[in-house]
């Protein structure tokens, strides 16, 4: 998943919410 300088914040939260979820959803 490539970093765009565009909206940091947009991808780090996805990345964030993306982490949270993996326990749950396994």
């Amino acid at each position: 998943m490539a970093i765009r300088p565009e909206c940091p914040v947009h991808v780090s939260i996805m990345l964030h919410l993306s982490v949270w979820q993996l326990p749950y959803i396994i």
